[in-house]
């Protein structure tokens, strides 16, 4: 890391800062996991709003109230 690139990045000082490439695969692969689940729940409620409105459009109106008299 240290010196090999034009951003000279600084290799880390504690071995326990340190992310194996395994680890790194399965931590990307969770939040692309994680990130698909909530992306499809969002779609789920946007679709459910839509359909909620349409209902509501399709509605007829209430009969309008008697005259008064």
């Amino acid at each position: 890391m240290s010196g090999s690139g034009k951003d000279d990045l600084e290799s880390p000082v504690d071995f326990n800062e340190c992310v194996s490439k395994t680890e790194l695969t399965k931590l990307l692969a969770d939040q692309r996991t994680y990130m698909e689940e909530k992306f499809g729940e969002l779609m789920r409620h946007i679709n459910n709003a839509v359909t909620r409105i349409e209902h509501v459009e399709q509605q007829r109106p209430p009969p309008p109230p008697p005259p008064e008299r």
